[in-house]
């Protein structure tokens, strides 16, 4: 005998029978709360992508996105808030795993912040050979609440670490840090507006850095190494107050920047 239970909303269907309990779920799910966020995350599917419905999102731990969630990803639907438990390190962690590449994907209208003090997103491959790769696009903010950090990347493994990020132009981003470490990490930034700094490990690698239609941080684009490849396109920076054209002074320690204005 089987009975079929299926929700107000349609999004998620069970089948029951008596001997198995079989879940079907939905391609893309919405979740309304924290609650079915965390749990959406914990079960989420290579290339399922996640709606979460506009609202504030208070975890009760850290999100952090398991392999089999590889080529997936979050899409805010409306304004979306996520913050961090107070006692976890950030609200969202996107890491390396020894099975493969991992590439994850952020879109949408969402703000992330990690709890008072903490860190909104880490971005690690903690003694990992392969790739990890994080994909931001649309209008996704990191927050730095408070002392904490808006967006921590970390690379300690040996496989390369990737940001590619293409945002709507001026969305903001507080306190950003990198570790590179390898040849083939790649940071590249658009649309992006760092609100307060980016510091960068004086690491001596050929890491690739691109700031395209970026509003720099005004002498705040710290860190980096004379040998990361750093090219700024058609960005800007806010200097006394006024729009400035960017130059060697807003990259004030070891980065050695080719600046292109816009034309």
């Amino acid at each position: 005998m089987e009975y079929v239970k299926i929700d107000s909303t349609t999004a998620d269907t069970r089948k029951f029978t008596e001997d198995s309990v079989e879940i079907t779920a939905p391609s893309v799910p919405t979740v309304y709360t924290a609650a079915e966020l965390e749990a959406a995350v914990a079960i989420q599917t290579a290339g399922q992508i996640i709606h979460i419905a506009a609202g504030d999102y208070v975890l009760t731990e850290q999100l952090v996105i398991p392999y089999a969630a590889r080529t997936g990803g979050l899409i805010g639907l409306g304004a979306v808030t996520i913050t961090g438990a107070a006692d976890a390190d950030s609200a969202i962690k996107v890491m390396g795993y020894s099975g493969g590449t991992m590439e994850y994907s952020l879109g949408g209208n969402i703000e992330i912040a990690g709890g008072a003090g903490k860190t909104g997103l880490i971005l690690s491959n903690a003694a990992v050979s392969q790739k990890t790769i994080l994909y931001v696009s649309d209008c996704v903010h990191f927050l730095d609440s408070g002392v904490g950090v808006g967006l921590a990347i970390s690379n300690t493994g040996t496989g390369a670490i990737r940001l590619y990020a293409s945002c709507d132009l001026g969305t903001g981003w507080d306190t950003v840090t990198v570790t590179q470490k390898n040849a083939d990490d790649k940071f590249h930034f658009r649309g992006i507006s760092f609100d307060t700094d980016l510091t960068a490990s004086a690491t001596d690698i050929a890491s690739n850095w691109l700031f395209d239609n970026c509003q720099l941080a005004h002498a705040g684009m710290k860190g980096g190494h004379a040998n990361n490849v750093c090219n700024v396109v058609n960005c800007w920076t806010i200097e006394t107050a006024a729009v400035a054209i960017p130059d060697a002074a807003d990259f004030p320690d070891a980065f050695a920047p080719t600046i292109m204005p816009a034309s």
